[in-house]
């Protein structure tokens, strides 16, 4: 029979604090638990984290481009009130849809890099 174990990362194992956490959290679980010193943990791939990084980028610009569009389509329906404001929300716009471009593109590039190891 194969137990999970869990590991905790921690910058000084002998902490009671660290001790008394890992004694927790193998009560509630009831599997084995280890505590490791930071030094232990695994070092991140570097394109994954790149990948990552971009990933959440291109979600906040997606996000950005909705919330200009509303701007956008609130204030056609006002454009004399809003004129000041139509322009700059255009700008922002296509300066969103520059950098989001700009994102799908390194995503593409690391996808074909990958592909190449």
């Amino acid at each position: 029979m194969h137990f999970q174990t869990i590991t905790l990362y921690t910058s000084d194992p002998t902490l009671p604090q660290a001790l008394t956490a890992a004694e927790l959290l193998r009560l509630k679980t009831g599997l084995p638990v280890q505590l490791l010193s930071l030094k232990h943990l695994p070092v991140a791939d570097p394109r994954q984290r790149q990948r990552a990084r971009l990933e959440h980028e291109a979600v906040a610009l997606r996000g950005q481009l909705q919330a200009v569009e509303f701007v956008l389509e609130q204030g056609r329906q006002n454009p004399v009130r809003y004129a000041t404001d139509l322009c700059l929300a255009q700008e922002d716009k296509q300066r969103y849809e520059r950098r989001l471009h700009q994102v799908q593109g390194e995503l593409l590039l690391l996808q074909v890099k990958a592909g190449e190891g």
